[in-house]
């Protein structure tokens, strides 16, 4: 955007739903005038029932120009350091060795990634995870658990249908490694810039409504309501997920020119 943004996203999964999902992420990026580079952070937390991840991620981008529009490379690094306490499972053995010692893992990874933008169209592919770290460093039980790679495809263009009305649609395509291709397939209308409103299906997942609009300038609030189509909707009540975004353009480190909310 050329300009400094920073988000704060709470994701609260399969609500009723005990031992379910909850995602903290905050993130921080700039660009800077007169360079082709970009610098960012990523924190993030998230619980699954007796694990808990937390994340640290720092990020590097260089842009080019082409005829087409601007490209850029990124690379990531960083590392997550996984908790698992077993003393809050109710086990039917309780001497299974699986679950005989608490789980510790710290695990550094980095990843990397391409991004093709113009002022319609967004392509990107990365892969944000390359190294399939062992899961069970200190427990020997666990050892042979590995993360598995995630592979993401992205697409999104918009249609001015006039000149307060825009439709951008986009598809999400993800793939891990040993798993089926999974895919979000998006519809958003924007309204002046200022608002967005749209549909999302998740394959295999959920159906999900999704708002973002500006509350003053520079800041924006946005909120999605899953509804899960999986065999998980018999226990669960949906999900939410909220997000505020705040952007600021610094005088020394940014362009004048104003940035517009969508493409």
């Amino acid at each position: 955007d050329g300009q400094l943004s920073a988000t704060l996203l709470y994701r609260d999964q399969w609500l009723n739903f005990e031992g379910a999902p909850t995602s903290t992420i905050f993130t921080a990026h700039s660009g800077f005038k007169g360079k082709n580079v970009g610098l960012g952070v990523m924190v993030s937390q998230e619980q699954i029932g007796v694990h808990n991840d937390v994340g640290v991620y720092f990020s590097y981008s260089f842009s080019i120009s082409t005829r087409l529009g601007r490209l850029a490379m990124g690379l990531q690094g960083g590392f997550n350091n996984l908790e698992s306490d077993y003393t809050l499972l109710t086990l039917r053995a309780d001497s299974d060795p699986v679950f005989a010692n608490n789980l510790r893992s710290f695990r550094p990874n980095f990843g990397t990634g391409l991004y093709f933008w113009n002022k319609r169209t967004r392509i990107s592919f990365s892969i944000p995870y390359i190294i399939n770290n062992q899961l069970g460093n200190d427990n020997e039980n666990l050892s042979r658990a590995r993360e598995a790679r995630n592979y993401y495809l992205y697409g999104a263009r918009v249609f001015p249908l006039s000149k307060d009305i825009k439709v951008q649609p986009s598809v999400l395509l993800r793939a891990q490694e040993g798993q089926p291709m999974g895919s979000d397939v998006n519809a958003n209308v924007i309204l002046r810039d200022l608002i967005s409103m749209g549909v999302m299906y998740r394959s295999g997942d959920a159906v999900s409504a999704l708002v973002q609009f500006r509350i003053v300038d520079n800041l924006y609030f946005g909120y999605a309501y899953d509804i899960t189509v999986s065999d998980v909707s018999a226990f669960s009540r949906g999900t939410h997920e909220m997000m505020i975004n705040y952007r600021l353009k610094i005088p020394s480190l940014h362009e004048g020119l104003a940035c517009p909310a969508y493409f």
